[in-house]
């Protein structure tokens, strides 16, 4: 996950920083060198709210190739794999390799979330041919299932809804069926 700017936590400590290269409106990044760029995404440009996955475009893999704040499923096999632009500045995804059964890949849990509220997913999915990627959840009052046989990448989008007195909700990422997604 990438900061995109954070609030000061007491109201006398504000920080003003310019920079020539910045252009106004648009979200700030930070160099090699820890400056502050222009990122080139107007805020008007991402989808509605702030997302709540922590390393959601699967940037920090330890050396297992599982991603910071994720889970392995199963027996599956997990790569991070360069060089696929989700648009926001990430330059990885996670390529789940099944070992043989079904809803393997890597999982990520939500927690404290509000009671009865609808959250929305979007996810970019790829699949191998003939393999399908799936994304579900558990632990929701209703929850989310979608999928995608996708050889090219593609955006899917669904939702889930917490109950009345929300217990974590689990995102999952994986295979459908025996193979690369």
């Amino acid at each position: 996950m990438k900061f995109l700017g954070a609030r000061p936590q007491h109201e006398d400590l504000k920080l003003l920083v310019e920079d020539s290269d910045a252009v106004a409106g648009n979200l700030a990044e930070f160099d090699a060198n820890g400056n502050p760029i222009d990122s080139g995404i107007s805020p008007s440009n991402l989808i509605q709210g702030l997302s709540l996955v922590q390393n959601g475009s699967f940037e920090i893999v330890d050396s297992n190739s599982v991603p910071w704040c994720w889970e392995k499923i199963g027996t599956a096999t997990l790569a991070q794999d360069t060089g696929v632009n989700d648009g926001f500045g990430g330059s990885n995804a996670l390529k789940v390799t099944s070992a043989g059964a079904s809803n393997e890949g890597a999982k990520y849990t939500f927690r404290h979330l509000k009671p009865s509220t609808t959250y929305s997913i979007r996810i970019w999915m790829k699949a191998t041919a003939g393999d399908t990627a799936k994304a579900w959840t558990t632990g929701g009052s209703s929850n989310l299932s979608i999928t995608s046989t996708d050889t090219t990448g593609e955006y899917k989008t669904g939702s889930f809804t917490t109950d009345a007195t929300p217990t974590n909700v689990v995102l999952n990422v994986g295979s459908e069926t025996n193979g690369d997604i």
